[in-house]
């Protein structure tokens, strides 16, 4: 399951005519939709501005997600030449078992897809802005991609998302972006593991230490960050006994 979304769309609409917001969204949907198809996908709804989409297996979708990116940035430079800014989207991906039907009433109905693995690529698209991250990938659908060398990866976090109990290790994908921000958290992906890896062991001195060389790097990663002022808070508060390392998400 896919899910992406425009990023700060609603500052966009607001200078927008009720007939300019839809004339907006449709052609963004037709930069996007063939990239759905183009990869063995289908689009199960349109939600405004964000899509939710299906795929066979995890690769078509990540596949799918680096096409929209690229898509994303010829969509922006004709958007640019009609006076819009540049816009970004936040895509997630999960794997779970669905299923397909038919929901509603007798005065309607519709296709859709009920599944728990659903709620959790919605919640990894919206945890895209919480680190910084243009596409979020959870550790299930990564594991189900035998050939990872393609794809640039990168561990973030382990999170329990609103909604549920279970702790899920989330993977940021980088291909899409700019070569620049690429080379960059490469640079500092072994870096960053090591830092995860001595909070998870409590040792939340050396984890800030860790984090706070990432970001003399790269002041900008925003997830860095997020470790960085945990680490240091941890290690002045303590946590939890039963503390494995995960991080609640209070938000959607």
């Amino acid at each position: 399951i896919l899910f992406s979304d425009i990023r700060s769309f609603t500052s966009i609409s607001e200078k927008l005519t009720a007939e300019e917001t839809f004339q907006y969204i449709n052609s963004y949907l037709d930069a996007m939709g063939p990239h759905v198809m183009n990869n063995e996908g289908f689009v199960d709804k349109y939600i405004g501005d964000a899509i939710m989409a299906i795929f066979p297996k995890p690769i078509n979708a990540v596949k799918a997600s680096i096409d929209m990116l690229n898509a994303l940035h010829v969509f922006n430079k004709s958007q640019e030449l009609k006076g819009f800014k540049r816009n970004s989207i936040g895509i997630g991906i999960h794997s779970g078992s669905l299923i397909l039907g038919i929901v509603g009433s007798e005065l309607r109905v519709q296709g859709t897809v009920i599944s728990d693995a659903v709620n959790l690529a919605s919640r990894l698209e919206g945890l895209t802005k919480v680190y910084g991250a243009t596409c979020l990938i959870s550790e299930y659908a990564l594991k189900q991609i035998d050939d990872k060398s393609p794809f640039y990866h990168s561990l973030v976090d382990n999170v329990i998302v609103k909604g549920k109990e279970k702790p899920v290790d989330i993977f940021e994908i980088l291909n899409g972006t700019s070569q620049r921000i690429i080379n960059l958290k490469l640079s500092t992906r072994e870096i960053f593991e090591s830092g995860i890896q001595a909070a998870r062991s409590r040792d939340f001195e050396k984890a800030a230490s860790i984090f706070q060389k990432v970001l003399v790097i790269d002041y900008a990663d925003k997830a860095a960050r997020i470790h960085y002022e945990r680490s240091l808070y941890y290690a002045e508060h303590g946590v939890p006994p039963d503390w494995s390392g995960e991080t609640q998400m209070l938000e959607k």
